[in-house]
């Protein structure tokens, strides 16, 4: 059963609802269309009308499958054009009007591959990359501050800035040789240099294979930049199975702080998100497996496959918000919500009832999480202090919806802000709260 309600105020979606139905006098027949909602018998919200819509498809198909940016007073949405060149298109967050578009066309950049996590900026610049093409953009005007091809190739599109440089994994061949390693970027041109190779020993069978570091995090502690890399290597090719391993190193001194340690489960895929950082731990999920790794002896203090009395079928993607570890599923026929605590690996609650198959990331806002599924392309927002469903919000134009972003108003006078796309609309909404 579907039962219309409405709400006068952005607080009073949880307070002051009233059915229409039964004519309950808290709202009037006058209230804004953005704040018209529907909510179904569990009080979960699964329609809502947004503060603004805008096509940003110029007519034609686009996909917009990369994490918007907010700077300045804008939203920069990422897409990929019917011809797969790459866009970005700033929209005003107040009206939803263009701003500028980016287009360059640059031969070969398809935004459709982009890093599936949140896109790092610094000020007004962005870095993006499709393999071994990279550009930066100048996100006040939307010109391009330069561009490069660079030798070698990409299988992640992870790129993560700290301070004036921004780092990614990367593979490097020399006479047939490969090699996975953490390069650095400059932010403001386009050198950059190698880091680290990832300590992957090769399989002797079958010559050339390396493994692959798809994933990394970096860090600044104590004045000295850290890297923490999670790789696979040894791919099973009769059993089907990588063997993922995982290894600190201190990128200002140039030394590994300790010995690479591999994870005593094999997996049928390899690290599937970031590295978070809890305090002294690092979580990482791999396959079916989320992993708690003390960061000072590299030991594994828990790992976790079992929730709700049942085996996990698919990875996660794993996500810190206030020193708490939060965790949604990325693959699997189990759609699993929950939190863990990020010391002992258990489970402080546990909900089953979103899409299935997050997508791209996982984000927060006052107390909220959010999070796209790729199961029925819908919006999740959950308390993550009850773990309650609060919104499993249909787009409006019923395409799904792909990516989404919130931002903290910083200001008395500024709102805060929740924008979700869909392959060829972006809609500002109000939060869950």
């Amino acid at each position: 059963m579907i039962t219309i309600k409405k709400y006068c105020t952005q607080a009073a979606l949880w307070g002051c609802l009233c059915l229409v139905s039964l004519s309950v006098g808290c709202c009037t027949e006058d209230t804004p269309e953005q704040d018209k909602i529907i909510v179904n018998e569990a009080g979960v919200v699964v329609s809502k009308l947004p503060i603004w819509e805008k096509d940003v498809s110029e007519r034609g198909y686009i996909e917009v499958s990369v994490t918007p940016i907010f700077h300045d007073g804008k939203v920069i949405v990422p897409g990929a054009l019917y011809d797969k060149s790459g866009m970005l298109v700033a929209l005003d967050t107040g009206s939803g009007q263009e701003v500028w578009r980016w287009s360059d066309y640059v031969d070969g950049y398809n935004f459709n591959v982009l890093s599936r996590e949140e896109l790092n900026s610094r000020g007004n610049l962005v870095i993006y990359n499709d393999n071994n093409l990279f550009c930066a953009v100048n996100l006040d005007d939307g010109t391009t501050l330069w561009t490069d091809v660079r030798p070698g190739s990409s299988h992640s599109n992870a790129i993560q800035i700290v301070g004036d440089h921004y780092y990614y994994p990367y593979e490097l061949e020399e006479d047939g040789v490969k090699a996975q390693v953490l390069m650095r970027g400059d932010l403001f041109f386009s050198d950059y240099e190698m880091v680290v190779e990832a300590p992957i020993e090769p399989i002797q069978l079958f010559r050339g294979f390396y493994g692959g570091l798809k994933q990394h995090l970096v860090y600044n502690e104590g004045n000295k930049i850290f890297a923490f890399l999670a790789f696979s290597e040894n791919f099973d090719l009769y059993e089907g199975k990588n063997f993922n391993s995982y290894v600190s190193y201190n990128v200002s001194d140039q030394a590994f702080t300790a010995q690479k340690v591999r994870l005593p489960d094999t997996a049928s895929a390899g690290v599937v998100n970031k590295p978070v950082r809890i305090g002294d731990v690092y979580v990482i999920t791999a396959g079916d497996y989320i992993y708690g790794i003390d960061q000072s002896t590299s030991e594994i203090r828990w790992s976790r496959k079992n929730f709700m009395g049942e085996q996990s079928d698919g990875g996660f993607i794993a996500a810190s918000y206030k020193d708490r570890l939060f965790a949604v599923n990325e693959t699997g026929s189990r759609s699993l919500t929950m939190e863990l605590d990020p010391f002992t690996g258990e489970t402080q609650w546990v909900d089953e009832g979103n899409g299935g198959s997050t997508r791209p990331a996982l984000y927060f806002l006052n107390d909220v999480l959010y999070f796209v599924s790729r199961g029925d392309e819908r919006l999740y927002a959950y308390d993550v202090n009850s773990g309650e469903m609060l919104w499993k919000l249909q787009s409006p134009d019923h395409e799904g919806f792909t990516v989404m972003q919130v931002k903290k108003g910083n200001a008395s006078d500024e709102a805060d802000i929740l924008v979700a796309c869909t392959w060829k609309n972006a809609y500002r909404f109000e939060p869950a709260r």
